[in-house]
């Protein structure tokens, strides 16, 4: 059977775009897309109870020589967890803790009311290259104290 030189051509060409688009997928695994990323799990209490919700932001400590990127975790009933993919490399960070508590009432416009607990609270940790638990108390400021 003889086949069209053209048929041939598109196979060809077909395959010689084929592999390479192939190989470049293999090759862009998780290994060699930078510093590997571990989940923060914990706890987090205020004035001894657990804090009802609120948001951590872990910024790298680049004064201690951390150059990764930022995280943020979300609290509620006084757990937290970094998102999946999204947690901290490691080493030297600050946390900026901010707390609230929504309301039972609504505003004007028929959305809760949230209330802040305290002004923002800010703590150093060096965390482990790996999975990590940090259970910590956030201890505010005095002007801010509930009575």
């Amino acid at each position: 059977m003889i086949q069209s030189p053209t048929r041939i051509s598109t196979f060809a060409a077909a395959t010689l775009l084929f592999i390479p688009s192939l190989t470049a997928l293999v090759g862009c695994g998780t290994s060699d897309a930078g510093p590997g990323k571990y989940s923060v799990t914990g706890t987090v209490t205020f004035e001894g109870q657990p804090l009802p919700e609120g948001e951590i932001l872990f910024a790298p400590d680049t004064a201690s020589g951390n150059k990764g990127p930022a995280s943020v975790a979300y609290v509620k009933d006084g757990k937290f967890s970094t998102q999946p993919g999204m947690g901290l490399v490691g080493g030297a960070y600050t946390l900026e803790v901010t707390g609230f508590q929504t309301k039972a009432e609504m505003d004007q416009d028929g959305e809760p009311i949230v209330e802040p607990l305290f002004d923002t609270f800010v703590t150093k940790h060096e965390f482990e290259h790996q999975d990590s638990t940090y259970d910590f108390a956030v201890e505010p400021s005095e002007k801010k104290k509930r009575r």
